[in-house]
């Protein structure tokens, strides 16, 4: 999804989000060989999610599966649990940065 949009990698990318959630765990909380994976889904949606949402929101909608939504206001993803005995449920935050394009290389660079 770095060039073009789909909604197949949206839903992959949604699904791994509202499986390990929009923070890195604890050590051993899904164990070892899944930590790395978790980090980079992670920097990944927090780098590029604002830009997908920019260039085609019906994509952007599309990463947001189960209890995983978008914070317009605040720019941030948010994973609700469920309530339980609590008055209001459990939150988590992923905070998203915008998405700058890098500068074009001077011909001298090349």
């Amino acid at each position: 999804m770095d060039k073009y949009v789909n909604f197949k990698s949206a839903r992959i990318l949604g699904y791994c989000l509202n499986v390990m959630g929009v923070q890195l765990q604890e050590k051993g909380a899904f164990g070892r060989e899944y930590r790395a994976l978790h980090r980079a889904i992670l920097a990944w949606a927090q780098r590029n999610y604002l830009r997908i949402y920019r260039a085609n929101p019906k994509v952007a909608r599309a990463c947001l599966i189960g209890s995983i939504s978008y914070d317009a206001e605040r720019e941030r993803l948010v994973k609700t649990y469920a309530e339980g005995l609590e008055t209001e449920p459990d939150r988590l935050y992923l905070t998203l940065t915008t998405w700058m394009p890098p500068p074009p290389r001077s011909p001298e660079e090349e």
